[in-house]
Order: C-alpha cells, then sequence, then structure tokens
C-alpha cells in the first residue's frame, strides 16, 4: 500500500494518477469504477477499515493522509471528466 507516502502539496497529480491506474489494474479491472464507485475509493475504504493501531497520533496522521489523498484523487477525477465533456 503505497497511501501512506502521499504528502499533500509535495505529491503530483501524475503519482496520483499513476497510483490510481496500478490499484485498477491489480483489482484486474478495466474500469474505473466498480458498482459505480471508483475502484480507488474502494481501496482507501478498505485501507481506513484495516488500520488496528491504538496509537491515536499516528492513527489520526494516517486518516489525514488518506483523506488529503482522496480529495486530490476526487479533484483529478473532476478535472478530467470537465476535460473529457465536449463545450457545444
Amino acid at each position: 500500500m503505497r497511501s501512506h507516502i502521499y504528502k499533500n502539496g509535495v505529491t503530483t497529480d501524475r503519482a496520483v494518477r499513476r497510483l490510481m491506474a496500478t490499484v485498477a489494474e491489480q483489482a484486474g479491472t478495466t474500469t474505473k469504477t466498480v458498482d459505480g464507485v471508483p475502484t480507488f475509493e474502494k481501496l482507501l475504504i478498505l485501507f481506513k477499515a484495516d488500520l488496528t493501531s491504538k496509537n491515536k497520533r499516528l492513527r489520526n496522521r494516517i486518516l489525514n493522509g488518506l483523506k488529503d489523498l482522496e480529495a486530490h484523487a476526487n479533484n483529478i477525477m473532476e478535472k478530467d471528466n470537465r476535460e473529457s465533456t465536449p463545450c457545444y
């Protein structure tokens, strides 16, 4: 799980896109969504559920990093959708 290396404001859009593509590839799907939910979003849900540390500071740091990563990924997906929508 490479999500723990994400640094808000440091990690590039390209790196996040590469992570999202790897997730879809490793999930064995050619689509970016499964049941209408982005594959990457499903991974983040699983990662949050799998966090078992009792150390509150560590938990909060990881959860905040995941929240930032999710926001960054959502911004990228929105931007990509806007760019692929034709303007008339």
